[in-house]
């Protein structure tokens, strides 16, 4: 007689709902575990007679799948499967001695065995101790299942995490997190009944409810965003209808503008809205909030660590003697000329400088716009530097109106050795200047550091007579015969030690 094929369908339509989930199994897994997937036809009714007891057991609660038992049957469970242990040793105490298994497991009685003799078997084998061991058997594969289900749930749930683009998405990820997480307290995984492995790797799957109270927050703070988002859009749009009026070419406009832009953090825009106002309208009740939002801009900046920043917005208070605004300003340039290496330029005191050299400690700097065509000497007496009213107005006049407070604090006296004229014989004796002059000697070394020269520039070594100084020009050529010192038609280059510890 042919095979034929257990009909696993006869299971499912026997079983609710609630006893398929709680026996945790597909049928087909089942009836492989159970070993009676496929029979030969003479042995099928044994199989569906198995099948139906069983499913009977279930549905009278005499056995169950997927729960613990209460620990007070613990012992008995245990001691009958150590008595199922036994029987396995030996042999099947039910089955006719002419009956016997092969040891691949198929049974070989003959095609012209009594059908009684099949139901006695049946009874036998459904022992209450066979049956504990079937169960055993099907606890674990539930529990397995069960692992298994929680290892795909999380990762089911954390890819709509990982794709979520809006709210909406991100809270129905956290709604499977938040259904997970009940699941598993209603429905325990325990380790005794669960492969170790397996067991390992659900564990590292059971924070769904630190999970869902993250993704409610994103998705609150996204909603936030998008609430903004429509309020800017409202705005813009009343904007819009304002400047069809002619609206924003009022002071009112730009003071409303201000204080929108102060009340959203955008202290940036809202100390130029208030500017032109102060400068375009003159709305001179303005310039305290003026002055207020553009030192917290400064401040922002400065806090952020964008140096360039916080020193162009703090420029124009701090020069006008806002100490606090000076403190914050000169500090932001420091920190600027800190991080520029040799060669490079960087603004201080309002104007561009060249760095000459930075050891993390002080830094030496080259103005890079001339002053103005001076006289070496006002009065056109002979003179070296030492006493010449160059020196008296850097060190003096210079730095009171260039330099703020704060920026001055900055500035180090430099120890400038003594300069014998290369041509002749005058010699300019050591100083200790705050801003000097370049020497002929310094000029040389530092030449190829900044750009070429275009006018011609006093230095401080004397020249070839008495009353004569040093000078360099186009090409960066030195001229060490110097010129009078009484011509007001030579540029001034200053150089300057900024402290930077």
């Amino acid at each position: 007689m042919a095979a034929k094929k257990i009909k696993i369908e006869e299971l499912q339509e026997a079983l609710t709902p609630i006893q398929q989930y709680e026996l945790g199994l597909s049928y087909e897994d089942m009836a492989d575990k159970l070993q009676i997937e496929e029979y030969r036809a003479r042995y099928y009714t044994r199989a569906r007679d198995i099948f139906k007891h069983l499913v009977a057991m279930v549905k009278e609660g005499e056995i169950s799948f997927g729960e613990e038992e209460p620990e007070a049957n613990e012992a008995e469970t245990d001691a009958a499967e150590a008595d199922t242990a036994d029987e396995e040793e030996q042999e099947e105490l039910s089955a006719p001695e002419s009956y016997t298994d092969d040891e691949d497991g198929t049974d070989i009685r003959p095609e012209t065995a009594d059908r009684t003799e099949d139901q006695e078997y049946i009874k036998q084998s459904l022992s209450l101790k066979n049956l504990k061991k079937v169960r055993n058997r099907v606890r674990h594969k539930a529990y397995a299942s069960r692992a298994k289900t929680i290892i795909e749930a999380y990762q089911s749930a954390s890819a709509l995490r990982d794709h979520a683009a809006s709210a909406a998405e991100l809270r129905y990820a956290a709604d499977q997190f938040e259904g997970m997480a009940k699941l598993i307290k209603k429905n325990k995984l325990l380790e005794k009944h669960t492969d170790p492995a397996l067991y390992a790797e659900a564990m590292k799957c059971t924070d769904y409810e630190e999970q869902a109270e993250k993704l409610k927050k994103r998705a609150m703070k996204m909603e936030q965003r998008g609430r903004l988002r429509l309020f800017l859009l409202g705005a813009a749009f009343v904007a819009v209808l304002l400047i069809a009026f002619g609206f924003t070419k009022t002071s009112t406009y730009l003071k409303l503008k201000g204080d929108f832009e102060m009340a959203i953090g955008m202290e940036d825009k809202a100390w130029q809205a208030y500017g032109n106002a102060l400068k375009k309208h003159g709305r001179e009740d303005l310039r305290e909030t003026y002055d207020t939002a553009r030192r917290a801009a400064g401040r922002k900046a400065f806090e952020e660590g964008s140096w360039g920043t916080a020193r162009d917005t703090l420029r124009e208070i701090a020069q006008s003697g806002d100490a606090e605004a000076d403190a914050m300003y000169a500090e932001a340039e420091r920190k600027a000329i800190a991080d520029t290496a040799p060669g490079n330029t960087v603004h201080f005191a309002g104007t561009d400088w060249t760095v000459l050299e930075n050891d993390g400690t002080s830094a030496l700097l080259l103005r890079l716009e001339n002053i103005p065509e001076r006289a070496f000497s006002a009065d056109g007496k002979p003179c070296t530097w030492a006493d010449s009213s160059l020196r008296q107005y850097l060190n003096g006049s210079y730095i009171k109106e260039k330099f703020t407070p704060g920026e001055a604090a900055l500035l180090m006296e430099s120890e400038l050795d003594e300069e014998p004229s290369q041509t002749g014989s005058a010699v300019n004796p050591a100083t200790a200047d705050t801003v000097y002059i370049f020497s002929i000697g310094e000029f040389e070394k530092y030449k190829n550091t900044f750009p070429e020269w275009k006018k011609d520039t006093w230095l401080r070594t004397p020249g070839e007579y008495d009353g004569m100084e040093a000078f360099a020009g186009i090409g960066n050529t030195v001229m060490p015969n110097g010129y009078d010192v009484g011509t007001d038609a030579i540029r001034v280059k200053p150089v300057i030690k900024v402290n930077l510890s």
